[in-house]
């Protein structure tokens, strides 16, 4: 987990609107309401999936914890998916931002003090998925709950894998699939479904067929690699 520390004072200023730069950020909700998209959206508020944070007296600032391949994370989804953030939690700011998302892959930045409403504007007229750490009624969220310190480090990418696998199946299929997650851990279930299907196609490979781990870290490793050396390169382009 990476952390960094974000003054007091900036998040104060966001509050109370007292900056140009964020009005930038956090640009015409109307354009937000009335966006459409070929591709599904993903809803994120970062403070419920993606970032711990507490107070320190002693530096008098925030410090932030992101989870474990936060960037490489967004940046696997954004090929596929339209990322939108969106928070009613007044300590946002462009720092927080671009510590998640230093490539600035997302489409939209939002604080609102209405998050419900604004996502509800956003089901209107495209097809989203809402990463949550708790369960909900809504039919189209995914419960990927709080990290902690006994998370694994590669959980992310086990959402990355589904989000991947969703996008591809035809989207009458999406609701079900998520359904099937409800009341349930994500990680646990989802691995557990995964190493069902790789025994059952390397059942009569013995030199794989034990081997899942290892090959799924051996993936998510040649992601990680893979984001480190098209990072170097984009951001020379920001």
């Amino acid at each position: 987990m990476i952390h960094t520390n974000i003054p007091i004072f900036s998040s104060f200023a966001l509050a109370f609107g007292c900056t140009k730069i964020f009005k930038k950020i956090y640009a015409s909700f109307d354009s937000v309401k009335t966006y459409k998209s070929k591709k599904t959206i993903l809803v994120i508020d970062p403070f419920t999936t993606l970032l711990n944070y507490k107070f320190s007296f002693w530096k008098f600032n925030y410090i932030f914890t992101k989870r474990h391949f936060t960037e490489e994370f967004i940046f696997n989804l954004g090929y596929m998916y339209d990322i939108i953030f969106i928070t009613d939690n007044s300590l946002i700011n462009k720092n927080i931002y671009d510590f998640i998302d230093p490539l600035g892959i997302s489409v939209y930045r939002m604080y609102t003090r209405n998050k419900k409403g604004e996502i509800e504007h956003l089901k209107k007229e495209n097809k989203v998925i809402i990463l949550e750490n708790k369960d909900t009624e809504d039919s189209c969220s995914l419960n990927i709950k709080p990290f902690g310190l006994l998370s694994s480090k590669y959980e992310l990418f086990d959402v990355v894998n589904f989000l991947t696998t969703l996008n591809f199946m035809k989207e009458k299929n999406h609701i079900k699939i998520l359904e099937f997650y409800k009341n349930k851990d994500f990680y646990i279930s989802f691995d557990k479904i995964q190493k069902k299907l790789y025994q059952m196609r390397n059942m009569l490979n013995l030199f794989s067929v034990n081997r899942y781990e290892e090959i799924k870290r051996q993936i998510y490793k040649e992601k990680i690699n893979n984001y480190k050396i098209n990072k170097e390169e984009l951001l020379k382009y920001k």
